[in-house]
């Protein structure tokens, strides 16, 4: 005996005195008609089934699927989709973006959706389609900037991202049947080039910064860390004997550890030594005063960039100038990966172009004095003998395999 089962569920009688489930053609006393049970998208439905007959059983199980299923992505309910126009549900979709998102990606929502508001404003969010959308991006590319400019393909395709993210929440929540932003093509965005400026225009850049941003400007150089990271830096993970702090939150969402160089080192000792830690508050190295770069911050960056003579550069630049530091002083791409917290190698490559013109030589000299000590011996060795033993033999080190390049 077993029970009836289907694809997507299964039909069942319940004992005459436990009620406990029971195959469908059990021989023991059961309580009258039958029961079904599946699950719709995670979610476990029992329910009783109209009629006597096991035929009426099967039916009533296809039946029920298929309206939980149209229910789930909401299509029972076609009055509400009617009701919700886009600027309303965007309105919705900020207050989640609230809760779920950063702050940062909650700023750029709110900036992008008051964008695509005025060019759907008034249209019914499950009605509009994927031609709707690209005559929006054909719109969008003719329309000027503040600066005069035309808005740049990076623009038009982050409008694309967040659009096609608010149909995905909506379509979770009921409110839409299809995502229109679906198969539309994002054209290849430009790259930008990196910026780099020498050591000498570095350090006069630092000099000449405000002193409330100076070790802010210090520390962005010799660290690599963004903006929001820096901002949010607490003392708890300043570790001034290991000279390392601690990224608990990134743009990956994933922690980090990042090493301090000497000179960063320094200004935190002296930055802290000026400071009285509160308990049961977050004590913020660079985040307790004003500095939030959305005002006077701004301004004092802006300053020591025009007094340092150097060109408009955005303070996320510091970065980069980190990253092309660490490539031209001889750091593998793997190690600038971890210290930048890249989550692909990808993003890391676009400072390969910046390694020494000798790096080819100095992995020659490297492996000719390796060799010439005798630090590969060992291993070479133990390949050859476990090679030599036979494929009948288990060995306990890996066949090194060829590499690319």
């Amino acid at each position: 005996m077993k029970k009836r089962r289907n694809l997507y569920g299964h039909v069942f009688r319940r004992g005459l005195l436990t009620g406990k489930p029971l195959p469908h053609d059990t021989e023991e006393p059961a309580r009258p008609g039958y029961y079904v049970r599946l699950r719709v998208r995670g979610a476990e439905v029992v329910r009783k089934a109209p009629g006597k007959k096991l035929s009426d059983a099967t039916k009533f199980l296809s039946s029920l699927h298929e309206e939980l299923e149209r229910r789930a992505v909401g299509l029972a309910d076609e009055a509400a989709l009617e009701e919700i126009l886009f600027e309303d549900f965007a309105k919705t979709y900020l207050e989640d973006s609230k809760t779920r998102h950063t702050k940062t990606t909650y700023d750029g929502n709110r900036s992008r959706l008051a964008v695509l508001t005025k060019g759907f404003k008034g249209q019914v969010l499950a009605t509009i389609t994927r031609p709707q959308v690209e005559r929006y991006l054909m719109k969008r590319a003719q329309e000027k900037t503040k600066k005069g400019t035309k808005v740049s393909i990076s623009t038009r395709n982050r409008d694309v991202a967040t659009l096609s993210s608010v149909f995905k929440r909506a379509i979770a929540l009921g409110y839409a049947q299809e995502n229109p932003c679906a198969g539309i093509q994002r054209p290849r965005e430009d790259t930008r080039p990196i910026p780099y400026i020498d050591l000498a225009a570095q350090r006069k850049l630092i000099e000449k910064c405000h002193a409330s941003i100076r070790d802010l400007v210090l520390v962005a150089l010799d660290t690599g860390m963004r903006r929001g990271e820096l901002l949010a830096l607490e003392w708890r993970d300043v570790d001034l004997e290991r000279r390392s702090v601690l990224v608990r939150r990134s743009k990956n969402h994933e922690p980090r550890t990042v090493p301090l160089t000497t000179r960063a080192t320094a200004a935190l000792t002296e930055r802290r030594q000026s400071v009285t830690l509160t308990l049961g508050k977050p004590n913020r190295v660079f985040g307790n005063h004003h500095i939030t770069f959305s005002g006077l911050g701004t301004k004092h960056y802006k300053d020591a960039l025009a007094a340092a003579e150097l060109a408009d550069m955005r303070f996320h630049d510091l970065r980069h100038l980190f990253a092309v530091n660490c490539v031209r002083a001889g750091v593998p791409l793997p190690d600038l990966q971890r210290l930048l917290g890249h989550k692909t190698m990808e993003m890391t490559l676009r400072y390969s172009s910046h390694s020494p013109v000798d790096a080819g030589a100095r992995a020659r000299d490297l492996l000719d004095a390796a060799l010439a000590a005798g630090q590969v011996s060992e291993s070479a060795s133990s390949w050859a003998a476990a090679s030599a033993s036979g494929p009948g033999v288990p060995s306990t080190r890996r066949t090194p395999t060829a590499t690319a390049g």
